[in-house]
């Protein structure tokens, strides 16, 4: 077993390498002329090298995590095989969809007038699904990346030798601040995102179960997605217009402490903080 602060020094260096090998694929993909904006862009998504892009930020990090892992980082178990995976990530996909429609709908209730459109108004099933396919797969291959490198891999790695709070709230900021790899640095995101963080780790401390908050994660960006301003061919279902930009974060952050404290309460219960 490596000695505490060698095992920490040692997740800490491959949560960096994590966190800048995606600052690194982005400043490679600009290097050839491929911007960040053009993974946003409809007339983009099939194109070979969006694909070939997005499959590149996904895997950098999990490839890192995974190379550590190859050269002696092991404390904790990593793996996809989990005993009722389907049932707990089916249910994690249904606390992620029906929260972050709460604080949507909280959101809207705050906010003037809403107008809402539908972005599938004309368009033929045929030509909808493709796109709506890709966009699953993604929404799943993103949330099963990120809850590996920044939720699984730390909370296991420093099992026993790090108290699991600390580990939760600073795996939180380095996953919300990898957000602004490919978006404009926000300090109300970084806020909102950081919540989130936190909210996924201690839903994780509770269960120990991966697939239940990669089921979270995707049910909350399927809501986020499916209910904004986005093209219907990048996951968009109906437009809201008319939220307030201020209160939707709010209401974010808001409606995942509220479910944060409810997670730590189960978890003092079940005694999953001890160190």
């Amino acid at each position: 077993m490596m000695p505490f602060l060698i095992r920490g020094a040692a997740v800490a260096a491959t949560l960096c390498a994590s966190f800048f090998s995606i600052f690194a694929v982005v400043a490679i993909l600009r290097a050839v002329g491929i911007s960040p904006e053009r993974l946003h862009d409809p007339a983009w998504v099939f194109h070979p090298t969006t694909i070939v892009a997005i499959l590149a930020i996904l895997s950098a990090p999990l490839l890192v995590v995974l190379g550590a892992r190859a050269l002696g980082l092991r404390a904790g178990s990593l793996s996809l095989r989990e005993a009722g995976g389907l049932q707990r990530g089916t249910a994690g996909f249904v606390l992620g969809f029906a929260l972050k429609a709460a604080t949507t709908l909280a959101a809207a209730a705050c906010s003037k007038t809403i107008v809402t459109h539908s972005m599938l108004t004309g368009i033929r099933l045929a030509d909808w699904l493709p796109f709506f396919a890709w966009y699953a797969v993604l929404l799943v291959a993103n949330s099963l990346s990120e809850e590996i490198v920044y939720r699984v891999f730390p909370l296991e790695e420093l099992r026993g030798a790090m108290h699991p709070a600390v580990v939760v709230v600073l795996a939180a900021c380095a996953f919300s601040l990898v957000h602004f790899a490919t978006q404009a640095p926000d300090l109300a995101h970084f806020f909102y995102r950081t919540a989130f963080g936190i909210l996924a780790g201690l839903l994780y401390l509770q269960s120990r179960s991966l697939w239940l908050i990669v089921g979270f994660h995707t049910g909350w960006n399927l809501v986020a997605v499916s209910l904004s301003t986005t093209d219907w061919r990048t996951g968009g279902l109906l437009r809201l217009e008319g939220v307030s930009a201020d209160a939707t974060i709010w209401a974010n952050v808001i409606g995942l402490a509220l479910a944060a404290v409810f997670a730590l309460r189960m978890i003092r219960r079940s005694s999953a903080l001890s160190v």
